[in-house]
């Protein structure tokens, strides 16, 4: 396994060097992952509620997470914001067609 950092001074894989690239299989410091994100404090906030800090790995004080993790919570994420869309579509459909 390889972090971010370690990666500058090995010749980048397309696709993989730009700032706000989170890849799996790739281990991430929390200030960089930050960085990477371009995540404000409530932004990040929202992050941890929606269960990243479960995933945080903290050795010898600093805090790491995986790729891995990160891109599960962005689909957890995406899963719930489409169901809560779908639901208020279906809500406007039921006002718009009374019983």
């Amino acid at each position: 396994m390889t972090t971010a950092s370690s990666r500058s001074s090995a010749k980048p894989r397309a696709g993989t060097s730009a700032p706000g690239c989170i890849e799996a299989g790739v281990l991430y410091r929390l200030d960089e992952l930050r960085s990477r994100l371009g995540v404000g404090f409530e932004g990040w906030r929202s992050l941890r509620k929606a269960g990243l800090e479960d995933h945080v790995i903290k050795i010898a004080g600093r805090r790491f997470l995986l790729g891995d993790s990160v891109l599960d919570v962005f689909g957890k994420l995406l899963r719930k914001q489409q169901a809560e869309r779908e639901q208020r579509r279906l809500d406007a459909a039921g006002e718009d067609h009374p019983r």
